[in-house]
């Protein structure tokens, strides 16, 4: 199922949200520089801890030093929101209650836009890591095209398309986007599935026909 948000209306975000809650898999996510409005949006309902481990959300330099153990060049870049990631996905694999439940890390390292004049592109960069795969998704801004807000929700939809496509539930988020936006969203390789399971990240993998990790 593809949901379109052409509106991005409230209804089309739920049902997104309500299919990722049908996954057996828990998330840890973090987020930096925009679209932390998505937290809500899994947090704030009932039975929100059968889907989230933990969020977090930073801001200053020293707390995304803290979480990856190192300073990056830029807070925001595709290197930096797989860093996040893997790191996440390191502390649901401690955060889990048991090796028996599966466990994915998001990372999310915007630039949008601010009360200054920034160099720099206005961008989401999204990543998920599973052990077996990562995903990775970028959406660019035309500078100017679109208000903070306007900036803020589109990048809560980016986190929300990377996070259906790693957790699962047969949904998959479109974006609505103008002519001159460009995103992307793409899947690869990480570690063979044996040596995955042998280190017991994670419980189980699901391959299809071909012998490939969906």
């Amino acid at each position: 199922v593809q949901i379109l948000v052409g509106e991005i209306g409230a209804g089309h975000i739920e049902a997104a949200v309500a299919a990722i809650r049908t996954s057996q898999t828990r998330v840890a996510l973090a987020i930096t520089g925009g679209g932390s409005g998505i937290l809500p949006h899994l947090l704030a309902r009932p039975g929100a801890a059968r889907t989230v481990l933990e969020a977090q959300v930073h801001y200053a330099p020293n707390a995304l030093t803290d979480l990856l153990g190192t300073a990056v060049g830029s807070s925001c870049s595709p290197e930096t929101a797989r860093s996040m990631a893997v790191s996440m996905y390191e502390r649901a694999q401690r955060l889990r209650e048991s090796s028996a439940m599966p466990v994915v890390g998001l990372g999310a390292s915007g630039a949008l836009t601010t009360d200054r004049e920034r160099r720099g592109v206005n961008a989401i960069y999204v990543a998920a890591v599973d052990g077996f795969q990562v995903w990775e998704a970028a959406l660019q801004f035309r500078k100017g095209g679109r208000t903070r807000g306007g900036e803020e929700v589109t990048a809560e939809l980016a986190i929300l398309a990377t996070l259906t496509e790693a957790m699962g539930g047969g949904v998959s988020v479109k974006l609505p986007l103008d002519p001159d936006e460009h995103w992307t969203l793409d899947r690869h390789e990480l570690g063979h599935l044996c040596d995955v399971l042998e280190r017991t990240e994670q419980p189980w993998a699901t391959v299809d026909r071909s012998g490939d990790a969906p």
